[in-house]
């Protein structure tokens, strides 16, 4: 029976931010529950990879499965081992992994992009006006063979596997927010947090 588990990356400091990237607003809900939403509402079960400021982003996303990245300050790499480890460790059979500083994405491309991973094809991704984006979505022997291979980053570890491109009609893929100045450019606002009490997700 194929179970996609999708691994929102929500552990970085936020630094340039200045504000937890998972609590950001996006359209009355927070990044991570955006995303949540999303994902679930394609058929893949959330689990968010927290770190810095954890008990905050836990606190703001009781329905959302999270686990935790003690060694969070080493990189984005190691938040990915970790929520690898997690969705193989729950039986999965396609792991989605995407940044939760990529808000906008649609579950209709997760859909796409999962439904890619098939057969010979180790791993897909999105390109949206030819630009490589977010989700990537990973069969779960890809996923135990990228655990397996002690890379030093991502990008290492998919050279040594087949990646299928998915075209898409989804600007959301390539649309980060790693600064004010992109949540500005993206939202028409300064970067705030959704407030207490709001929809979170």
């Amino acid at each position: 029976m194929s179970r996609g588990v999708a691994i929102v990356l929500a552990a970085g400091e936020s630094r340039r931010m200045g504000v937890p990237k998972p609590l950001l607003e996006v359209r009355g809900q927070s990044f991570l529950g955006r995303l949540a939403s999303e994902f679930q509402a394609a058929g893949w079960e959330v689990c968010a990879v927290v770190g810095c400021q954890a008990a905050r982003v836990r606190a703001a996303h009781p329905d959302i499965q999270c686990v935790e990245n003690a060694a969070w300050s080493q990189g984005q790499f190691s938040s990915v081992c970790v929520g690898l480890r997690w969705a193989l460790d729950a039986g999965a059979t396609r792991v989605l992994v995407h940044p939760v500083d990529v808000p906008n994405v649609l579950g209709t491309t997760a859909t796409a992009v999962g439904q890619a991973v098939t057969g010979a094809v180790d791993a897909a991704v999105p390109v949206h006006d030819g630009v490589r984006g977010h989700p990537l979505v990973l069969s779960a022997s890809a996923a135990a063979r990228v655990l397996a291979m002690g890379a030093a980053h991502l990008e290492a570890a998919l050279g040594a596997l087949r990646v299928v491109e998915v075209a898409v009609t989804d600007p959301g893929v390539g649309q980060e927010a790693d600064t004010p100045e992109d949540y500005w450019r993206l939202f028409g606002a300064a970067p705030r947090p959704l407030s207490p009490g709001a929809n979170l997700k």
